[in-house]
């Protein structure tokens, strides 16, 4: 089983985070994950891990997409795509009232169709695709990245505490991150729909709600998804 480690500032030292993305790395942790609330901010860590370690994946569990431009998503994307060939994945969520609206002062609506816009739009604009688009959230014209586009691509997660989103993941992401729900939940999660899967996409996450602290614990991490079986979301 291949267990990942969550990387936070709130638990220690930002300057520590070289040595101990390394030693993850050298531990055979498979992913670093990297959130942001009202700590440091997760793009400039995923970067200092990318750049400090050669094979552990990197990925954002996760950031709200609002607090962002899609444009800016996409340039990180690109960018720590090169950084990090393959190993980098954008992980996104509708996040709150109190994030969004109090603390950054954005409108807040928790649309699953603002979701849907935003991915679509991260996509084109890491592809190095012209992004015209009109949508109900966003609306752009003529952006194009000036670099390069990252191959592989950047993975996009999709954080879901519901169906609705579930779907959404399986539709246009390439996984899905739980949380708050119990074990016995998670089978019924990924239940195929009355009409066959909700969704198939070619990898899967899950976010356990807990893992032991002991830093020499192999299930210190607390996820893991299957490498070739494709999920599929009720």
């Amino acid at each position: 089983m291949a267990i990942d480690i969550a990387l936070t500032s709130l638990a220690m030292p930002l300057t520590e985070f070289p040595a101990i993305a390394r030693e993850a790395e050298q531990r055979g942790y498979r992913t670093a994950w990297v959130g942001e609330a009202s700590g440091a901010e997760a793009i400039v860590l995923s970067t200092l891990i990318a750049t400090h370690t050669q094979t552990i994946k990197i990925a954002n569990g996760v950031i709200p997409v609002q607090t962002r431009t899609p444009i800016v998503y996409g340039q990180a994307a690109a960018t720590l795509g090169h950084l990090a060939p393959g190993r980098f994945a954008l992980g996104l969520g509708l996040s709150s009232e109190i994030i969004v609206g109090q603390w950054h002062g954005l409108p807040f609506a928790p649309s699953i169709q603002q979701m849907r816009e935003a991915v679509q739009i991260i996509r084109m604009a890491a592809a190095g695709e012209r992004v015209n688009f009109e949508g109900k959230f966003y609306r752009l014209k003529n952006f194009r990245l000036a670099i390069p586009a990252p191959t592989p691509a950047p993975r996009i997660y999709l954080a879901a505490l519901g169906p609705r989103m579930c779907e959404l993941a399986g539709e246009v992401a390439d996984g899905v991150l739980l949380n708050w729900i119990p074990p016995s939940a998670v089978p019924a999660t990924w239940r195929p729909g009355p009409s066959g899967p909700a969704g198939a996409c070619p990898t899967w996450t899950s976010r356990c709600t807990s893992a032991p602290a002991s830093p020499t614990s192999p299930s210190r991490c607390a996820r893991r998804w299957p490498a070739t079986s494709p999920g599929t979301r009720s």
